[in-house]
């Protein structure tokens, strides 16, 4: 059963969530082309959740550093 989350990252399996697919998709393609980019929101507004579903997408083709401690 998924519940909400308003501490730490969400997780699918676990949370409701909004579909952040088309934002991973853009910043992979800036990562891809070797461009920076800046995640910059108030609270609670899934940054970290943006960051950890980047680093899980991207694993494969880079290194990445992943400091999301799981549950």
């Amino acid at each position: 059963m998924r519940e909400f989350n308003d501490n730490g990252p969400c997780f699918k399996q676990w949370h409701f969530m909004a579909d952040i697919s088309e934002q991973v998709g853009e910043i992979t393609e800036l990562v891809d082309r070797g461009k920076y980019f800046v995640i910059s929101k108030p609270r609670r507004y899934g940054k970290t959740t943006t960051l950890h579903v980047l680093a899980q997408t991207m694993k494969d083709r880079y290194v990445c550093l992943d400091v999301v401690k799981l549950p």
